[in-house]
């Protein structure tokens, strides 16, 4: 099941969007909402994300939760036959002509986007069967081993991911329960606005930022790692360690 919702947006100039509605839900390994919203109709949810420029995809069920998915924040999506769940895929631009399938409406069909890095995203539904996957383009190029640069899912196999949002102390028997050694947390939306508005207040332009927990071995404890940064030749800002940094 998909129908199409079509909104037309007025900015520097006439830009037209389409949210496409399925059926699924975001898949957890790979997908981190950056707004949860309690109280909020699904079709109140889908203007939200239509109406911000860069969420990419809405998601809602009948608990009246709308959960919204920036760029990059979102891989994979479970697509499903019956269900409450409803799942707001944005595409930019107009159709000349009515698909009848996600499919026809979704392959080979690259959505330019020209935000920080990413210049373009394509919905897969063909790759992965039972899925829909999101592949984006970046503004640079990346060597064959890290094509995909925005993957959550964890090279470990003893790695134990919550999804959710938790208080310190919620996390400290979450970890005790798993028999963790450590905890590694991911900073929220707002604690990410505050990052992304130091950076700006420094006259950075763009670049790609790892931020974190991090220690050197099992017996030391986590420390905050914020990494220095530096400018390449074009005015770009990058992690000190980072290659072409000083090209």
């Amino acid at each position: 099941m998909f129908r199409l919702v079509f909104c037309f947006l007025i900015l520097k100039y006439v830009e037209s969007r389409t949210m496409v509605l399925v059926r699924g839900v975001p898949d957890p390994s790979t997908s981190y909402a950056t707004t949860i919203l309690a109280g909020v109709s699904f079709d109140e949810c889908l203007a939200r994300c239509y109406s911000d420029d860069f969420c990419l995809v809405s998601y809602g069920n009948i608990e009246s939760v709308c959960y919204l998915y920036l760029m990059g924040d979102i891989l994979k999506i479970k697509t499903e036959e019956t269900g409450d769940d409803q799942v707001g895929i944005k595409v930019q631009g107009a159709f000349t002509t009515c698909p009848l399938t996600a499919s026809d409406l979704f392959e080979g069909v690259e959505n330019t986007f020209d935000a920080n890095v990413t210049t373009s995203y394509q919905i897969l539904t063909k790759e992965t069967p039972g899925y829909y996957r999101i592949k984006y383009k970046f503004g640079y190029e990346t060597s064959s081993e890290c094509s995909d640069l925005l993957s959550y899912e964890p090279d470990c196999s003893n790695m134990e991911i919550v999804t959710q949002p938790l208080t310190y102390s919620e996390a400290w028997y979450v970890e005790k329960d798993l028999g963790s050694d450590g905890k590694m947390t991911i900073p929220n939306a707002a604690s990410l606005s505050l990052f992304n508005e130091a950076l700006l207040s420094t006259g950075v332009k763009d670049g790609l930022y790892m931020v974190g927990l991090r220690r050197h071995n099992i017996l030391m404890s986590w420390k905050w790692d914020i990494p220095e940064l530096a400018l390449d030749s074009t005015g770009i800002s990058w992690g000190v360690d980072q290659p072409n940094v000083y090209e």
